[in-house]
């Protein structure tokens, strides 16, 4: 319901009008200014709640030929699928069959090590499988005109130019920028997955897989300098890595130099960074 969402977030107004629904028929003939009052304090509700929940999906509805409705319901593979065809049609392409859903592997998690760790780190591959997909031109071998890694890369950089927009400005237009890199982001992160989604007409598991295959490579390498480097590694999670730095890693400048010191390791366009820090972990399973 409006009313306990609105108070769980902790945004009810201290002059907000209530009305029980059992006084609505009554009140519309004794005081209907007050019912008025109601109506349309509901109305401001909803403003409000769009105002957090719905930036994404309305910067959306601006880039997707979808309504901010239908920007706000479908998936992402579809909003992707869309983009695809709305491209393909532009340009008086055909579009192809989309193949049949099958199995692909997954990212790398594995359970290092167990007990009480600390302190502890964790870095992470920023942005693995879109990363991975630009630094290699991965895209499905339907996508003749190979407007996949162009839509990915020209999105990729609209979003580091509006992240740019956030740390400078502050305020509404603060909020704006935020949402509106946020919109990107959703939209980047949904390409990998859409090569895996059996709905997309320009979907390709052969593709797919060579993008998870590769960032299980990239994850190993990220454990196998964590270890040569005197970290003890704890756990991996498809992009990122828990780990125990070395002694004289001491404080958190030290633990982000480390971090892209091992970073350095990994190819062009595959940032490491650091995601976190922690005193104790208890790795169990």
């Amino acid at each position: 319901g409006l009313k306990p969402v609105i108070a769980e977030l902790g945004l009810t107004r201290d002059d907000r009008e209530f009305v029980s629904g059992d006084t609505i028929a009554d009140l519309w003939r004794q005081d209907p200014d007050r019912l008025a009052r109601y109506a349309l304090d509901d109305v401001r509700d909803v403003d409000v709640l769009a105002r957090v929940t719905l930036p994404t999906e309305f910067y959306q509805s601006q880039i997707l030929p979808l309504s901010l409705e239908s920007a706000a319901v479908v998936g992402t593979g579809t909003k992707i699928n869309d983009l695809m065809v709305r491209s393909y049609v532009t340009q008086g392409q055909a579009l192809p069959r989309r193949q049949p859903s099958r199995p692909y592997p997954g990212g790398h998690a594995e359970l290092l090590r167990t007990g009480l760790f600390g302190p502890v780190v964790k870095c992470d591959v920023e942005s693995l499988y879109p990363s991975i997909m630009l630094a290699e031109q991965i895209h499905a071998e339907s996508d003749s005109l190979r407007l996949f890694p162009l839509m990915l890369a020209e999105l990729t950089q609209r979003r580091i130019d509006a992240k740019r927009q956030t740390r400078s400005t502050h305020g509404h237009e603060r909020a704006y920028w935020d949402a509106l890199q946020n919109s990107f982001k959703v939209l980047i992160n949904s390409f990998y997955g859409y090569l895996g989604f059996g709905g997309g007409l320009f979907n390709d598991y052969d593709a797919a897989t060579r993008v998870t295959v590769r960032g299980q490579e990239l994850v190993r390498r990220v454990v196998d300098v964590l270890e040569q480097r005197g970290a003890v590694s704890i756990e991996v999670d498809t992009d990122g890595v828990y780990f125990s730095p070395p002694k004289d890693v001491d404080s958190l400048a030290a633990e982000e130099c480390f971090v892209e010191r091992v970073g350095a390791a990994l190819p062009q366009g595959i940032r490491l960074a650091h995601d976190g820090r922690y005193a104790r972990m208890l790795s169990l399973k």
